[in-house]
């Protein structure tokens, strides 16, 4: 029966029950000072409640994509949602902080299922491969990361206990709309992987870097989960509302602003920015956590900064590690949370034992450190540099020698047959040799007059190139690749001065998309500014007689 359910239905259970799973990651914060105390548990000892979690969740990634290729995803989410809740269940049962680790390590063995799957759930059920995927997946995981808090502190207000057992609860909830809504996925026994397929995933150069800067990454942000709470010293509701503040900052950067600033700037630059900027961060808490100059209105700012930050980083990286094996990114996301979530399991208990033994400023010191070695290591991730090659061989109509070409913007599009119009009505082939250009983007939005050129783009331009020599005209083209949004107008500028271009002709589309708007891109202008050489614009609704 559950065939009839419509996918959106099948997504917004999933994203739903993804949203439960990622409450207990930061659900504990508000109650990690009432856990100390009713257990009789050092900071130190609390903290393992996340070294414990993080690490069978590290471990567990390993095998995943193995239980899910034997079992399919459905039944793999399922199996980590009832996991989950049962463990959160007995986690609010526990009379020692031992036990409490043991039902955390227990949870985190039904969080791998999950999280692993949950990704790869909703790209099989929205049928899309890339970045909608993951910034769902990422919203759940911000909205997660901000409830959880709120609920921590709302429950934890009566008792430490009671958050526990309304996570379990909802988990169930999500355990059954799973049920109901997710139709049947098959196994994919054509689709088993070795054990060691992570491991040999993270031989790929850029998957390792990622991998090990998010390793190091993860220190920032378990000092600020794990250990600030210790720090403020606030009391259950105070420190809940900290944290949603935080969690609502990460889910806003992680949904709405990651996308903005990807138009501009590759996804490498702008985690290695975001870093440098943690690295100030930690440097001021450690500042202000000092007892001599103690101030708990700067911390709570940097908390709430590092969330938005976080937002940005995580989903970012998410993207980076997918892209590195996108032939198979379940076993991409294995290998890169393996390496991500080991950083988790350390970090929590060596960034509190510090700062138990040798004060909090150090603590936070640490976290700068490996900071700047997480901007080092992704540092070291090539940019991808514009390619360039040439679709079809050059045609021959006249004997043109070297003369300068007049170079044609080509994006793919209707808009093409305007620029071809133009110049087979008012350029002479005695005197103009032409050069057809297409520049595909590497991400981002449309640019305006060049757009991400589409595969068929081939079979117009062989078209194109048989109109112009029937008309007379010597014809060659480029093609020129990997070219990040922001390098579009600096690419064809400089294609054109490196081929000393008589003329540039380009169109210039009527439409343009709101973002492209807000974020003043203009293609056009840019390379009417720049260019050596004529730029000749034409209005893409413009008709030659």
């Amino acid at each position: 029966m559950n065939q009839t359910r419509s996918p959106r239905a099948a997504i917004n259970a999933v994203v739903f029950a993804s949203t439960v799973g990622f409450m207990g990651i930061g659900l504990v914060d508000p109650i990690l000072i009432a856990i100390a105390e009713g257990l009789h548990a050092t900071p130190s000892e609390v903290s393992l409640l996340f070294t414990s979690y993080f690490l069978i969740t590290a471990v567990m990634m390993l095998i995943t994509d193995i239980v899910a290729t034997r079992i399919g995803l459905k039944n793999s989410i399922m199996l980590g949602a009832f996991i989950v809740a049962v463990f959160a269940l007995g986690s609010g049962t526990s009379q020692t902080v031992e036990q409490l680790v043991g039902y955390r390590s227990g949870w985190g063995l039904g969080n791998a299922l999950f999280v692993a799957t949950a990704l790869t759930l909703i790209v099989t059920l929205s049928q899309k491969k890339g970045k909608e995927s993951v910034r769902l997946y990422e919203a759940a995981l911000g909205v997660g990361i901000a409830i959880g808090p709120l609920i921590g502190a709302i429950l934890g207000k009566g008792s430490w206990r009671y958050p526990f057992w309304g996570t379990a609860l909802l988990m169930l909830i999500g355990f059954v709309s799973i049920a109901y809504f997710v139709p049947a996925t098959p196994v994919k026994h054509n689709q088993r992987h070795a054990l060691s397929a992570p491991f040999q995933a993270l031989q790929q150069p850029k998957l390792r870097l990622i991998s090990l800067s998010a390793f190091f990454y993860n220190f920032v942000f378990f000092a600020i989960l794990a250990y600030s709470p210790f720090v403020l010293d606030l009391g259950v509701l105070e420190i809940g509302a900290v944290f949603f503040g935080w969690g609502i900052a990460l889910a806003i950067t992680s949904t709405l602003i990651t996308p903005r600033w990807q138009s501009q700037l590759h996804p490498v630059s702008i985690v290695g920015r975001c870093q440098w900027v943690l690295v100030v961060l930690m440097l001021i808490m450690g500042y202000f956590s000092m007892p001599s100059h103690f101030h708990r209105a700067p911390l709570v700012i940097a908390i709430i900064i590092s969330g938005g930050l976080f937002g940005v980083v995580n989903t970012l990286f998410t993207e980076l590690a997918l892209e590195t094996h996108p032939n198979s990114t379940s076993i991409a996301s294995a290998a890169y949370n393996f390496v991500r979530w080991l950083g988790g399991a350390i970090a929590p208990i060596l960034i509190t034992h510090i700062g138990e033994h040798y004060g909090s400023q150090y603590s936070f010191l640490l976290a700068a450190v490996f900071a700047l070695i997480a901007c080092f290591i992704i540092s070291k991730a090539r940019l991808p540099k514009p390619q360039i090659s040439h679709p079809l061989p050059p045609l021959r109509a006249t004997v043109s020698g070297r003369r300068r070409p007049v170079m044609i913007l080509m994006d793919g599009s209707d808009s093409d047959d305007v620029a071809i119009n133009y110049a087979r009505q008012f350029l002479h082939p005695n005197n103009h040799r032409l050069l057809l250009v297409t520049v595909n983007v590497v991400e981002g939005v449309e640019g305006e007059g060049v757009r991400e050129g589409p595969s068929q783009a081939l079979g117009r331009l062989k078209e194109y190139f048989k109109q112009l020599s029937d008309h007379g005209f010597d014809v060659t083209s480029e093609a020129i690749s990997d070219v990040l949004p922001v390098q579009v107008a600096k690419t064809i500028v400089g294609r054109g001065r490196a081929l000393d271009a008589e003329l540039l002709l380009m169109v210039k589309h009527s439409h343009a998309t709101l973002l492209n708007r807000a974020l003043s891109f203009s293609v056009t202008q840019e390379v009417t500014e720049q260019s050596h050489c004529p730029v000749l614009v034409i209005p893409s609704g413009s008709q030659s007689s």
